[in-house]
């Protein structure tokens, strides 16, 4: 997980004995333990929840219709024609309209 080495942990665990002492250290590892535990499950069911929504998505996306070669849905085209302008051309035409007295 957090990529160490033999020699790291050993060094830790050397540290965390100076610094609490030989009776502090079995208290403090169970916690972080626990802690430890607790965080892979948070993050398993995270991990779960994404994967069943991503599965959810896929067959939607499935059951919509076609996809393109890499399994996302085709997106709608418009039907209108290229010469009537574009998105910008739109929105500038609606907003003078609103301004215009």
């Amino acid at each position: 997980m957090f990529n160490i080495g033999g020699a790291e942990l050993l060094v830790i665990l050397l540290v965390a004995l100076l610094v609490l002492g030989p009776d502090k250290l079995p208290q403090a590892a169970r916690q972080v333990g626990h802690f430890v535990g607790e965080f892979q499950r948070v993050a398993g069911g995270f991990r779960q929840e994404i994967q069943s929504a991503l599965e959810v998505e896929d067959d939607n996306a499935g059951r919509a219709g076609k996809s393109d070669s890499a399994g996302r849905p085709s997106t709608p085209r418009s039907s209108a024609p290229a010469s009537e302008g574009t998105t910008a051309d739109l929105v500038d035409d609606a907003t003078a309209e609103q301004v215009a007295p």
